[in-house]
């Protein structure tokens, strides 16, 4: 066997190696865990619900205006809302595919060895949709800073014109 040839099937063993302890120790922090989950998912899965909660709030309150009175920070808001709906329901679809199901122990086994192979295989896709959960919450913080702004000058010009 010549050289080239050692160096690459070496490093295909060592890749094999390295794709097996990830998947392994996935498999064990998944079996181990009270959610059924790895530790990124669950942290996902606690974002994303507090992300419904804040949007149904935010949707409460911009419901009591009607479009043509919303403020531009408003339709912002209102738009950054519905990017959060669609958003939510992507997390929650990817969430359910990576979680364990079963009733039994040999069943419960089995699902955390798929959800290990398919949460290294969605690693990326959970990285990406925590980066747009992120961007889309400092929209919303900057929207509302902004439209507090517009508030406070506005309460500020009311008592002036009231003095």
């Amino acid at each position: 066997m010549d050289p080239i040839t050692a160096i690459s099937v070496g490093s295909a063993a060592i890749s094999f190696l390295d794709f097996a302890t990830g998947l392994f120790k996935s498999f064990y922090s998944i079996h181990k865990s009270s959610t059924g989950q790895k530790d990124t998912v669950a942290a996902l899965s606690g974002i994303s619900a507090r992300l419904a909660q804040s949007n149904i709030e935010l949707d409460e309150e911009l419901s009591r205006f009607q479009d043509g009175n919303l403020s531009k920070c408003d339709q912002i808001l209102k738009s950054r809302s519905e990017d959060c709906r669609e958003l939510i329901l992507e997390i929650q679809t990817l969430l359910n595919g990576l979680t364990v199901r079963g009733i039994t122990h040999w069943d419960r086994t089995k699902s955390a060895f798929s959800v290990a192979f398919k949460s290294l295989w969605d690693e990326k896709k959970v990285s990406e949709l925590k980066t747009r959960t992120m961007e889309i919450r400092a929209e919303i913080m900057f929207a509302l800073l902004v439209s507090m702004r517009y508030v406070g000058a506005f309460k500020v010009w009311t008592e002036i014109r009231s003095d």
